[in-house]
């Protein structure tokens, strides 16, 4: 970018044409960022815009404490950058898209920029300290100063350079992201989800959890269906590259991310191994209160979870298509709070059979003759930790790995493996009213 803070030598040095690359040499003049130590490369913005309470450099936060102050004073929301930024693409967006946005949403008058009419953010927020003090005050919020939450200093060359700065994201598209395909089905098309859809119209819809837990909604459109669809299955762990993101539409989101994935035809997808440290179904639980207190967002779906306290009779009825089944069931979680949840079609024969499923005892476990699923209800005597907590297992099937020094070896896949995880597995003791038993649980 050159010496940006330096308003002399900026105009003497030329940047590098964008998009910014790791390949571009460096440029003659000294930047801490060339300190020798700094040998990798990690691709990212140059401003931050987050949702982040102590960042000075965050320039969602000074916008937002500027904009606050004009509407708090009746002022009009002025852009104090330079035209350059003002009328290009720069980093993520065009700052007058930013600028209206901004406006709407803080309630203060939009002004279009206007040469000549240019000013001095920095300066002028200096002095409104004590303002932002009265805002804080009179609503009643943690009590904050304006210098912990913005450097206005940093934003200023940002807002006016004359120059396009967006930084190259091959890179980051080339070496992909890992996950883990949490949930995936067939179906036609949002806008073609109707009795005239076409037989092969069919898209992959995907719900897609990295090793933080994070989902995100992934999309293949009918015409990549044929490269696709054999390679990706429910519950297979993926890198995935070369692919675009989009906003999640349509009427309902299926996780609360606001982007998706899109499949493009130079999208790359290399299955991985199995990698016990991504979840295996991404939940989010979230309390029953935020959904009953209507603080949950009613077009994202959500995970609840909790016990089951009453079931309704299956209710029929007869449509077009044959008979539709459902049933009501009340769920309590662990605040007790307490919700209702109307199940249909197949999702009534699986809590129906989960909830004829009899509780045993474990006595009868001991005369069982044959291998069957079982519920008991028991208390926990001990945890035998004399046969230890994990054991090193094969990441694709987790079967208990030979070793012989540094060379494991897997009897069901039948093959050495070069790299292992270690997986839990816990014996308990546990009694019934009756009897005691020993289970593990893996």
């Amino acid at each position: 970018m050159g010496p940006i803070f330096d308003l002399v030598l900026s105009k003497q040095l030329a940047p590098h044409e964008p998009p910014f690359h790791d390949s571009m040499p460096r440029l003659p003049y000294p930047n801490f960022y060339y300190a020798p130590s700094m040998t990798y490369f990690v691709h990212r913005s140059s401003i931050i815009v987050d949702v982040s309470t102590r960042s000075e450099i965050n320039a969602l936060l000074m916008l937002a404490a500027y904009a606050v102050v004009c509407r708090h004073e009746g002022l009009p929301f002025r852009y104090s950058g330079s035209r350059y930024t003002w009328e290009h693409f720069y980093d993520m967006t065009d700052a007058w898209k930013m600028w209206k946005v901004m406006s709407e949403d803080f309630d203060v008058e939009y002004v279009e920029y206007k040469v000549g009419d240019e000013f001095d953010l920095e300066e002028w927020m200096s002095k409104k300290g004590e303002v932002l003090d009265e805002i804080v005050e009179k609503n009643g919020l943690y009590k904050t100063k304006l210098e912990e939450i913005a450097c206005y200093a940093t934003f200023k060359p940002v807002a006016n350079f004359t120059f396009q700065h967006v930084s190259s994201m091959n890179k980051s598209k080339e070496y992909g992201v890992k996950v883990r395909v949490v949930k995936l089905w067939f179906m036609p098309p949002y806008n073609n989800n109707g009795p005239n859809s076409a037989p092969n119209d069919v898209q992959i819809q995907m719900v897609l959890c990295d090793r933080e837990n994070n989902t995100i909604a992934a999309t293949v459109k009918s015409i990549y269906l044929n490269k696709f669809k054999s390679v990706l299955k429910d519950g297979g762990v993926y890198v995935l590259s070369k692919f675009a993101i989009g906003i999640s539409g349509g009427n309902f989101r299926v996780t609360n991310n606001v982007y998706k994935i899109n499949f493009q035809f130079s999208t790359h997808v290399v299955p991985d191994v199995e990698d016990s440290s991504i979840h295996r179904f991404g939940f989010n639980w979230i309390p029953f209160d935020s959904i009953t207190t209507g603080q949950a967002h009613q077009s994202t779906l959500v995970d609840v979870i909790g016990h089951i306290t009453n079931m309704s009779d299956v209710h029929e009825s007869a449509n077009g298509d044959g008979v539709t089944k459902r049933i009501i069931v009340d769920l309590e979680d662990r605040e007790r709070a307490k919700l209702s949840v109307t199940l249909w079609d197949r999702y009534v024969d699986q809590i129906v059979e989960f909830m004829d499923m009899s509780i045993t005892s474990i006595s009868n476990l001991f005369i069982a003759d044959d291998e069957s699923a079982n519920c008991i209800v028991a208390s926990v005597l001990k945890v035998n930790t004399d046969k230890g907590w994990y054991y090193d297992a094969c990441k694709k099937c987790f079967n208990k790995l030979d070793t012989d020094g540094a060379i494991f070896y897997c009897t069901k896949c039948e093959t050495s493996v070069p790299t292992l995880e270690a997986r839990f597995k816990i014996e308990l003791v546990v009694i019934d009213d009756i009897d005691t038993a020993n289970i593990v649980i893996f």
